[in-house]
């Protein structure tokens, strides 16, 4: 067990917060709402690592929802699906998905966004977070996708990879909550009353610790230092 990152005492109670060393599970294994495809020579990130190159996909995925009849009317320039360009591909995914960018900047670690990083040398595109039209409609009981709809899915994608972020950061965490009987005596002898692991990022109150926390350590939250 590593030393604790953060902690907090009152009287008798201390709190400690840990690093999940390990066994923390991918959030990618949770019920998600987007698909979050990635390439990578290093690293296996997101939910697909697919075989084909990004722009091939792209065009894989598009073959998906549209015919011939839709691409003619789109351009002229095409006789045939098959030969639809990447920039086309993308015009016909987004019309028929919610898909950010994926983001990774590599360097003594690893951070991952949906906007993209500064760094030219060490960060660059490697994916897309998507979910489908039809998905959305039929989790919110739509019939269409109107712009409101549409930006929240977009949230709850960012929210999605910040999550994942967090994780390939290894900004998980756990607590500790240490009774000792006798005030003079040292909180290495205190007895562990109660443990939790899992907690995602340093939002205590967000992230679900605070509230697993018993009604007499939930005060020290505030006093985590």
């Amino acid at each position: 067990m590593s030393d604790a990152i953060y902690s907090a005492e009152k009287g008798n109670l201390r709190l400690e917060i840990h690093l999940d060393d390990g066994t923390a599970e991918s959030p990618r294994e949770w019920d998600n709402l987007g698909t979050m495809v990635c390439w990578h020579r290093r690293y296996n990130l997101g939910d697909e690592q697919p075989s084909s190159p990004p722009q091939e996909w792209m065009k894989e995925l598009a073959r998906t929802f549209t015919n011939y009849e839709e691409l003619d009317c789109m351009s002229k320039r095409f006789q045939a699906l098959e030969s639809i360009s990447f920039e086309d591909a993308q015009k016909i995914v987004d019309k028929h998905c919610v898909i950010l960018d994926l983001y990774l900047y590599d360097h003594s670690g690893i951070t991952m966004n949906t906007t993209g990083f500064s760094c030219p040398w060490d960060s660059g595109q490697v994916g897309w977070i998507y979910v489908t039209r039809v998905k959305v409609l039929e989790e919110w009981s739509r019939r269409r996708l109107t712009k409101k709809l549409r930006r929240k899915i977009e949230d709850l994608l960012r929210g999605e990879v910040s999550i994942y972020d967090q994780y390939i950061r290894g900004e998980v965490y756990g607590f500790k909550a240490l009774r000792k009987t006798d005030l003079e005596d040292d909180f290495e002898d205190a007895e562990e009353e109660d443990s939790c692991w899992g907690f995602y990022g340093t939002e205590w109150e967000k992230n679900g610790l605070t509230e697993n926390l018993s009604e007499e350590f939930k005060p020290l939250v505030k006093e985590l230092s």
